[in-house]
C-alpha cells in the first residue's frame, strides 16, 4: 500500500482555487477557537499535512512567529507558498514530504503542532509513527491540535459502498476516491494517543456546507 492515489487526489484538489488573504477569522468559530488556543504562549508551530496552509497562515495572524508546513502533495505545497506570499509571511516555510520527513526535525523543537485530518487518512502504522514523532518534536507540555473525520458506524459503511471500496484491515478502508480512512472511534483514538498526550478538551465542528462533522482534540504533550 502506498500514497500514490492520495497524492493524485490532493493534487487535483489543490490545483484549483485562488490565493487567499487570511487576516480575518475563519468562517468556522470552533476552528478559530482551536487556533486561538494553540497560538496562546506558542512561538512556533508545525503543521504536518498542511494542505494549502490555511490553518498555518491563520496561526501567523494569531501571533505565532515561525511555522513549518509539510505536505505530500506538490500542488498543495505550491498553493501554500502562494498563500504565504499573498499574506506577506517570510517567517514560515512549507515543504513537500511524507511522514519520514519528520525525522529530520530536532527533539523539542516546536511549541505546538497541527494534525488536521491526517491520522485517520494514513496507514495505521504510519499514523502511530506520526504521533510518536510529534511527541518527540513538540516541547513537553506543548499544544497539539488534532482533527479527525467523524466516526462512521458499520451500518453506514455498508450503506455507502459507492464511497467505501474495500476494507483493507479492520476499520481501515480504501475509498473509491483513492483516499484511506482509518475509522477510529473516540475510545480507539484516545487509547492510541494516551502514551504521548493528555486531553485538554474535545468537541465537534460542523461543516454545514459539506454536510460533515469533524472531531477536534486539544492535547498537551507529555
Amino acid at each position: 500500500m502506498n500514497y500514490d492515489d492520495t497524492i493524485k487526489f490532493w493534487d487535483g484538489i489543490f490545483s484549483k482555487g485562488e490565493k487567499q488573504k487570511l487576516d480575518k477569522p475563519l468562517p468556522y468559530p470552533e476552528l478559530e477557537k482551536t487556533l486561538n488556543w494553540l497560538a496562546k504562549d506558542s512561538d512556533s508551530v508545525l503543521d504536518y499535512g498542511c494542505g494549502d496552509g490555511v490553518l498555518l497562515v491563520r496561526c501567523y495572524y494569531l501571533g505565532i512567529e515561525s511555522g513549518l508546513g509539510i505536505d505530500i502533495s506538490q500542488e498543495a505545497v505550491q498553493k501554500g507558498m502562494d498563500n504565504l506570499e499573498e499574506n506577506n509571511i517570510d517567517s514560515y516555510i512549507i515543504e513537500k514530504g511524507n511522514h519520514l520527513k519528520l525525522k529530520e526535525i530536532k527533539d523539542d523543537f516546536f511549541d505546538s503542532a497541527i494534525l488536521s485530518n491526517i491520522i485517520d487518512n494514513v496507514l495505521p502504522e504510519d499514523g502511530e509513527f506520526i504521533l510518536e514523532e510529534i511527541h518527540r518534536i513538540v516541547k513537553p507540555n506543548g499544544k497539539i491540535l488534532i482533527k479527525l473525520n467523524d466516526y462512521i458506524d458499520d451500518k453506514e459503511v455498508l450503506n455507502n459502498k459507492e464511497i467505501f471500496k474495500e476494507e483493507l484491515q479492520k476499520n481501515f478502508y480504501l475509498e473509491t476516491s483513492g483516499l484511506y480512512l482509518h475509522n477510529l472511534s473516540d475510545a480507539n483514538f484516545e487509547e492510541i494517543i494516551s502514551p504521548y498526550f493528555g486531553i485538554e478538551d474535545k468537541f465537534f465542528i460542523n461543516f454545514k456546507k459539506f454536510n460533515q462533522k469533524n472531531r477536534i482534540w486539544l492535547l498537551r504533550n507529555k
